[in-house]
């Protein structure tokens, strides 16, 4: 009997200690903002291909690049032209038919490494303008 007893006790205790484990990190969760933190560069990415399918519809509708991408704002809804990190992200156009966007990374200067590594993503109007596996 005081065997069942110290048993039954001990698989509270763990239900405790779970409960605890739980209720901080839902603590921790809610503290940070109530989502998963993606890494920045990543943010940064996905954003920049955002970009990039705007101006591909872009191309689509006008035959061309747009000048710059002040278009992005027009939009609805509209798309902020900067990365994660606050700087403007870099719009050079190439041809009528391509472009690059360029985000210069966490430090805003060219070049760097790690976390400071610039992002580059070509933007191409037509299947033909980029070669194969360079979107």
């Amino acid at each position: 009997m005081a065997g069942e007893r110290n048993s039954r006790r001990w698989k509270l205790r763990r239900v405790h200690i779970l409960g605890l484990l739980l209720a901080g990190l839902l603590g921790f969760i809610l503290y940070v903002g109530g989502q998963v933190t993606i890494p920045i560069r990543s943010r940064a990415g996905a954003h920049m291909r955002g970009i990039r399918q705007r101006i591909v519809e872009y191309y689509g509708r006008h035959g061309k690049m747009p000048a710059d991408l002040g278009f992005l704002a027009e939009l609805d809804p509209p798309v902020r032209g900067t990365d994660p990190w606050g700087s403007q992200i870099i719009y050079r156009r190439e041809s009528r038919e391509k472009a690059v966007l360029v985000s210069l990374g966490g430090d805003g200067l060219a070049g760097g490494t790690g976390a400071d590594a610039d992002l580059r993503l070509d933007v191409c109007g037509s299947p033909t303008t980029c070669p194969v596996g360079k979107p």
